[in-house]
């Protein structure tokens, strides 16, 4: 009986464990039909009838970036538009940086209300009495917009009156090793090819930060005030809740590099893994009940896309459950959770490599695919770290030189 009693129990854990690696299956195979559509070619001039924008840049101790950002934002605006900097708790020159390259800035001073949603926040008060404008476009400070990109994000927004995430991706630069490179491939999984695919079937993407457009009347009726460590992910989550789930736009480009330090490589990841993986255990599972008792598709594609956990850990628990199982067929005979928690296991290894063949050989090597283990090692300690000493306040990452 007790053997019978287990048996169910890891089959039901296998499944649910198995819940996303079927998400980013869908999501893997749905993308790889047709290459994502190309932002190159697209006229940077603000189009003939686009509403006046409103751009907020949040930025702390950005004064070495700040000023490529303000230039590829400005050959993109229109008279009507305004660039604001919110200098966030800056101890360097970044407001003095962003006055001389041409952007409106405010300085916000409060160390005890930290984080890019306080900044975003504070832009968007600064600009709300203004009603002309009704986009408001929110762009980090160290990230370079594509031309077009402000108006295939107007386009869409004012289409659909929904929150719209652009192409946002952070990449390497300079000589990079196997982990570097790792690492880009698990975040252009992550932004490219898992938006990529929810879009082809007309479901929503999550917010990531930066490259992200908002109608006036979503954020007249929503506070950006967040010190959350993946506040972009939650307030997408939030406005799903609401019904205005965020839509896609491939064609928006909106590119950053990861640090070039060890260190601060490791502290960025370590903020977005601990914050998702508090999002999954403490914000979905409302979400998900809501969902299903609203019978909302969009919330519910929402909510078990941002339940996908990082690639790594999915590939931790999915081989902890072959283990596990082939442990408990051994001294039971009863083979069912084996058979669950494998296919499970080589559904994620298909996907991934499905994923690699058509979005990562310029990015990951077949060596580097193969040294693949090293970087999931790497990866422990920051697990082990988020059940013992878990991070709960934004830090922002050094990218550079700065006095902070």
């Amino acid at each position: 009986m007790v053997a019978i009693f287990l048996c169910f129990l890891l089959s039901a854990i296998g499944l649910v464990v198995a819940v996303p690696t079927a998400v980013l299956a869908i999501q893997t195979v749905m993308a790889s039909l047709r290459a994502p559509r190309d932002w190159r070619g697209l006229d940077a001039r603000p189009y003939a009838g686009r509403p006046p924008v409103a751009i907020i840049v949040p930025a702390h101790n950005e004064s070495s970036a700040v000023a490529k950002t303000i230039a590829t934002l400005k050959s993109q605006m229109s008279p009507d538009d305004q660039l604001l900097v919110v200098a966030d708790n800056c101890s360097d020159d970044t407001a003095a940086q962003a006055r001389q390259h041409g952007a409106t800035v405010v300085e916000r001073h409060d160390l005890s209300l930290r984080g890019k949603g306080y900044a975003l926040d504070h832009g968007w008060k600064t600009l709300a009495s203004e009603p002309r404008f009704a986009l408001f476009l929110c762009v980090d400070a160290d990230c370079v917009v594509h031309p077009g990109a402000v108006n295939e994000l107007a386009r869409k927004a004012m289409a659909t009156g929904r929150p719209v995430q652009a192409l946002y991706l952070i990449l390497n630069e300079g000589i990079t090793s196997m982990r570097q490179r790792v690492s880009e491939f698990a975040y252009t999984v992550n932004s490219l090819v898992r938006p990529v695919g929810f879009a082809r079937l007309d479901l929503p993407c999550q917010l990531v930060g930066s490259g992200m457009m908002f109608p006036r009347a979503l954020l007249e009726r929503q506070s950006l005030a967040s010190g959350h460590l993946v506040e972009d992910l939650v307030l997408g989550l939030t406005l799903g809740a609401k019904g205005q789930p965020p839509v896609f736009c491939e064609t928006a480009y909106v590119t950053s590099t990861f640090p070039a330090e060890t260190d601060s490589q490791e502290a960025q990841r370590t903020r977005w893994e601990h914050g998702r993986l508090s999002v999954i255990t403490q914000i979905l599972p409302r979400l998900l009940a809501q969902s299903v008792v609203s019978l909302d598709l969009n919330l519910f594609a929402q909510t078990l896309d941002a339940g996908v956990p990082p690639i790594t850990l999915l590939l931790m628990l999915q081989a902890a459950m072959v283990a596990v199982t082939g442990v408990f067929l051994a001294l039971s005979g009863l083979s069912a959770p084996l058979w669950i928690a494998g296919i499970g296991l080589l559904a994620l290894l298909a996907t991934l490599t499905l994923a690699w063949a058509r979005f990562g050989r310029e990015r990951l090597s077949g060596q580097d695919v193969l040294r693949a283990a090293f970087y999931i090692a790497w990866k422990i300690p920051l697990y082990i770290k988020y059940v013992f000493a878990r991070q709960t306040e934004w830090v922002r990452t050094k990218r550079g030189p700065s006095k902070d």
